[in-house]
């Protein structure tokens, strides 16, 4: 019996020095993580992490929690608030049904080059930093609900109603809820972004304040006096083109997309996203805000909180994951009253048809009191006449 225990262990001994580690070593992660990160192209990254001992005084930054995963060659993957979820809690995130990918696929698989047309837009485009100016509203968090579609057009509208105003400290906040509930949409099912574009474009979505977001299912209850808080767009195009894609973001700002997301992205914590691992999760909806040609990659901004990415945002390459298979492009115009896609001289003869009229006056239309004053005069036709010619095609 002795004996048998004896030559057990020495077996075991063997075995277990034979065999290779399956993983690196925590310390070679972070090694490599942080090479990983610094060669990568800064543009709102992460924090840089600290190698252990290597520590300033003050704030220590974590280092991203290695994963037993490949380890990605263009972006850094760890613990992120979303990848601590259960497998069906992630799943719920999103909101984007597979036929939906589907047809979008189809699109892209049609769109043909456009001989003699010229596109003239810049080589990089960031709505986050536009001469030190932010076009973009703050980074929400759509919680345990499959609403994606919403916060991806909101987003999108959002950021088109600064640019429009131009005024990059208007931060309008809409409601999600609205756009989602009030659709008659559930949590566990989703929704399309065309459906969500024409409801913006038909009935418009109100402020936050009006009706407040949670992450659950829950019947329509807007304010009493809704009709009159809501923004509307004037139109939306759908293309699978990406030099008209990058055209309309540098000309008139940011707008939807969706993309397949796979096991690894629920990972992300910053970098250039390129699937690497796991199996097909679902569809998601975001929303573009920039890109780089230099570094081959479109600027997103999601809807799973700060804890996810870089701070909420996310890089992701050209053509991965369907993220430029088909995008939802709103337009809003300012000044073009009479709802025919363009501002010209009717719009500026409507606005003149109601001059001197003031609030709680017979007839008052506050659509042609364009600067909110409470009082239709020279400021408002003066307002609609700087957008002349403005357009949606």
């Amino acid at each position: 019996m002795k004996k048998l225990f004896a030559v057990t262990v020495v077996l075991l001994l063997v075995l277990s020095s034979a065999v290779p580690a399956m993983y690196p070593s925590t310390q070679e992660a972070s090694a490599e993580a942080l090479r990983q990160l610094q060669a990568a192209p800064t543009a709102f990254t992460a924090a840089t992490p600290v190698l252990p001992g290597s520590e300033p005084l003050g704030p220590i930054t974590p280092l991203p929690t290695p994963t037993p995963f490949p380890r990605p060659q263009t972006w850094i993957a760890g613990e992120t608030s979303v990848s601590r979820l259960s497998e069906n809690d992630r799943r719920r995130l999103l909101g984007v049904p597979r036929e939906v990918l589907e047809w979008e696929r189809l699109q892209a698989s049609h769109e043909i080059a456009r001989p003699g047309v010229l596109y003239s837009y810049p080589s990089t485009k960031d709505w986050r930093n536009i001469n030190g100016q932010d076009w973009t509203t703050a980074i929400r968090d759509q919680g345990n609900c499959g609403s994606c579609v919403a916060f991806g057009t909101v987003g999108a509208i959002e950021s088109r109603q600064e640019i429009v105003n131009n005024n990059p400290g208007l931060s309008p906040d809409l409601s999600e809820a609205h756009l989602f509930f009030c659709n008659g949409r559930r949590c566990d099912t989703g929704w399309w972004p065309s459906a969500a574009m024409n409801y913006a474009r038909d009935t418009g979505i109100v402020d936050e304040a009006c009706y407040p977001y949670a992450d659950h299912d829950q019947p329509c209850n807007l304010c009493s006096n809704w009709q009159s808080r809501v923004t509307k767009i004037t139109s939306w195009i759908g293309t699978s083109n990406v030099p008209a894609m990058k055209q309309a973001l540098a000309d008139k700002g940011p707008f939807e997309a969706t993309m397949t997301v796979y096991t690894d992205f629920f990972y992300y914590l910053g970098g250039i996203y390129r699937y690497t691992w796991g199996e097909e999760e679902g569809g998601h909806a975001i929303t573009i805000v920039g890109y780089d040609d230099n570094g081959g990659y479109w600027i997103a901004k999601n809807s799973w909180g700060t804890e996810w990415g870089e701070g909420g945002w996310f890089r992701i390459a050209y053509g991965e994951c369907g993220i430029d298979d088909y995008t939802y492009i709103p337009c809003l115009l300012f000044g073009d009253l009479d709802g025919d896609k363009d501002v010209d001289v009717n719009d500026i003869q409507a606005v003149a048809n109601h001059w001197r009229q003031r609030s709680g006056d017979p007839g008052w239309d506050a659509r042609f009191d364009v600067n909110g004053d409470g009082v239709i005069n020279i400021v408002d036709i003066m307002k609609v006449s700087a957008h002349w010619g403005d357009t949606c095609e």
